[in-house]
C-alpha cells in the first residue's frame, strides 16, 4: 500500500496541468478499453468475486458507460464577486492522492464511481488488491458473522442442513429474509420456513413475500 501511495504522489504533479479535455479523453480510452474486452473482465470478474456471469457482464458494461459519463462532466469556475473593488472566484482544483474503497460485490462500477470523477479532476488514485483472505468457522458472535462485510475476508461456515442454512443467517444482527422473486427450484424442494424463492441482506427487517427487501 504505502508503494502504490509513493508512486501514485510521484505522478500527482503532472496531472495537475494535463488539460481537462486530455482528462475526458483518456477516461473515454479506458471505458472503450472495457468495452473492447468486456468478456474477458466479466469471466475474470466471475472467478474473483463469483456473480453470475450475466451479472458480471452487465457491471463491466455499466462501469464503461459510468466512465464516459465522468468524461462529460466540467470543472465550472464560479465568480463570486466581479467588482470595480474586488474579484474572487471559486475554482475546483486537483488535491492529490485519492484513496477510493471498492466493496467485494461491485468491484468493478462502484471502484468506477469514484476512480472517474477523480482522475477527471487530475487527482491520483493509487492501484492496491487486496487479497482474500477466509476465516474458517469463525465464533457465531464475531462481527464477521453478524455483519455484512465490504472487503474480501469472508467466513467459512458450517451447517447441518439445508434448514439451518436458512434459520441462522435470519438470526443475524445483518439478517436474510425472504423476498419475492422467481423461484431457483421447485417449491416442493424449498427448505421448511422458507416462503419466497430468494434472498436479500437488510437489518433485520420483516418482508412479506411479495413484499421487496427495504434498502
Amino acid at each position: 500500500m504505502d508503494a502504490a501511495v509513493a508512486a501514485a504522489r510521484a505522478v500527482f504533479p503532472g496531472r495537475t496541468v494535463t488539460p481537462i479535455d486530455t482528462r475526458r479523453a483518456l477516461l473515454v480510452r479506458l471505458a472503450d478499453a472495457l468495452v473492447a474486452e468486456f468478456d474477458g473482465f466479466a469471466r475474470l470478474l466471475t472467478a474473483e468475486q463469483g456473480k453470475p456471469y450475466t451479472d458480471a457482464r452487465t457491471e463491466i458494461l455499466a462501469s464503461a458507460y459510468w466512465l464516459k459519463g465522468a468524461a462529460t462532466l466540467d470543472l465550472p469556475v464560479t465568480i463570486n464577486e466581479d467588482s470595480a473593488e474586488r474579484y474572487s472566484d471559486t475554482r475546483r482544483v486537483p488535491i492529490g492522492v485519492v484513496g477510493a474503497i471498492a466493496p467485494w460485490y461491485f468491484p468493478m462500477v462502484l471502484a468506477m464511481f469514484k476512480l472517474g470523477p477523480a482522475l477527471l479532476a487530475g487527482n491520483t488514485v493509487p492501484g492496491y488488491f487486496v487479497p482474500v483472505t477466509i476465516l474458517n468457522n469463525p465464533p457465531e458472535a464475531s462481527r464477521i458473522v453478524q455483519e455484512e462485510q465490504f472487503g474480501p475476508v469472508p467466513p467459512l461456515l458450517k451447517f447441518r442442513g439445508i434448514d439451518e442454512v436458512i434459520a441462522r443467517p435470519m438470526q443475524a444482527a445483518m439478517g436474510w429474509v425472504p423476498r419475492s422473486g422467481e423461484a431457483r427450484m421447485p417449491r416442493s424442494r424449498w427448505p421448511s420456513g422458507l416462503s419466497a424463492a430468494r434472498c436479500g441482506s437488510t437489518r433485520r427487517s420483516i418482508s412479506a413475500p411479495s413484499q421487496p427487501l427495504a434498502a
